[in-house]
């Protein structure tokens, strides 16, 4: 009896670090879809697909929708810790049939009165009252909006229902809660939202052009970057339910550069691309916040270190850092095809290491879990596609004959 229950275990422990070994990717792709009467427009659908073999399975489906969808794009997908969830930002535009059926009742549409080309899309969309129920309630989805894959059940939920453009979609924690950005006009606001209902608070509330926001691993803080000062930089601000527990406190200080596309390297570093030269090509910078975050309240930033990691000035905001190898992958887009993948240790004062070659371009590495392998989208085959290689370059392979579409992929 004791020998079958220590095989029984053994057998257990196998399948459970099998389970862990396992990795898959989200992708997106980018297809042509063929639509009524004939006409062809671009579709982005979200994929998961295993590397090491199996067909790719799709998470959206325009067949799915409610009405007709002309125009269905899918992007940016995150996957929660958990691996039980994928968020991602949608676009739908619908050909409303109650408005079809009306459209005499509100005279031309406003487009033919401003001498602009009449098309179908605008002639259902155009009014400047809505004609029906249905039509305001095909409004809602007449912009970006979040939505929520569970991957146990296979169902899609919309989060939002905001009329702006909602975007940076990430998960903080486990997977319970999303936060994200919302832009209206010139004007950008961070929210969060329980991923499983329609509740949202607002995180920033000035209008200070909040973008690319980053929520450090451990949840208690969050990097972005705002242009209230006159030009990019970068702030840090405390995690908090009270509004006046949120400490902000103002990272970078500089008039002739811009700091861009922050985000955690582990709970206390963050890394961040900057154009420290003329122009506007970018490098990259690390900074330890460790001597802030405990404070926050009255601390001087300057007193923080800057290290800088690169030297080309052909950043262009792909790097990702991993925990597990202790490596950061990043794109340099001045090398030959505009954009070659390299990694380096940030940590040790060596050159960075060119994994891609080539007259291609290659983007968006992102890091497996083991720190092992590498996801990217690379246009070698000529239509772009997702390849995975080893984390030194080699044994570089396409995983999916999909044609992809320029949009990061994600591991879980």
């Amino acid at each position: 009896m004791a020998a079958a229950i220590r095989s029984c275990l053994v057998f257990l422990l196998f399948i459970a670090l099998c389970d862990a070994a396992h990795a898959d990717i989200v992708f997106v792709s980018d297809e042509p879809a063929d639509v009524a009467g004939g006409r062809a427009f671009d579709e982005q659908n979200i994929y998961i697909v295993n590397p090491d073999g199996g067909a790719p399975r799709k998470i959206t489906d325009r067949a799915n929708e409610p009405w007709e969808v002309e125009k269905f794009l899918n992007r940016r997908p995150a996957v929660s810790a958990d691996g039980r969830r994928i968020a991602f930002v949608g676009f739908r535009t619908f050909e409303d049939p109650a408005l079809a059926a009306t459209k005499d009742w509100n005279g031309d549409p406003w487009t033919r009165a401003l001498g602009k080309p009449l098309t179908e899309e605008l002639y259902f969309y155009g009014y400047a009252y809505y004609a029906s129920r249905w039509y305001a309630k095909a409004l809602q989805n007449f912009n970006w909006n979040i939505y929520i894959y569970d991957i146990r059940t296979g169902k899609t939920n919309k989060a939002s229902l905001f009329h702006w453009k909602e975007g940076d979609v990430q998960f903080i924690g486990k997977g319970r809660t999303l936060l994200y950005s919302l832009t209206a006009e010139k004007s950008s606001f961070i929210l969060h939202t329980a991923s499983n209902r329609r509740g949202w608070k607002q995180i920033i509330y000035e209008d200070n052009q909040v973008v690319n926001p980053s929520v450090s691993p451990d949840g208690r803080h969050m990097v972005y970057q705002s242009y209230k000062d006159g030009n990019w930089e970068i702030y840090v601000l405390k995690m908090a339910e009270s509004y006046k527990d949120r400490l902000e406190t103002r990272l970078t200080y500089t008039t002739l550069r811009s700091e861009l596309h922050p985000q955690w390297m582990g709970n206390s570093r963050i890394l961040f691309a900057a154009n420290a030269r003329a122009g506007t090509k970018y490098d990259y910078f690390m900074l330890d916040l460790t001597p802030l975050l405990d404070k926050m309240l009255g601390f001087d930033a300057h007193r923080l270190e800057e290290k800088r990691l690169t030297q080309t000035g052909g950043a262009d905001g792909d790097l990702q850092w991993s925990e597990t190898a202790k490596l950061l992958a990043f794109v340099d887009a001045s090398q030959r095809g505009g954009g070659q993948i390299f990694s380096m240790d940030p940590f040790k004062d060596e050159p960075p290491k060119q994994l891609t070659t080539g007259r291609v371009r290659n983007r968006f590495p992102a890091w497996s879990p083991d720190g092992k392998r590498i996801a990217y989208i690379s246009g070698i085959d000529g239509d772009p596609g997702l390849f995975v290689m080893k984390a030194d370059g080699s044994d570089a392979k396409r995983v999916s004959e999909i044609r992809a579409a320029w949009d990061a992929p994600v591991w879980y």
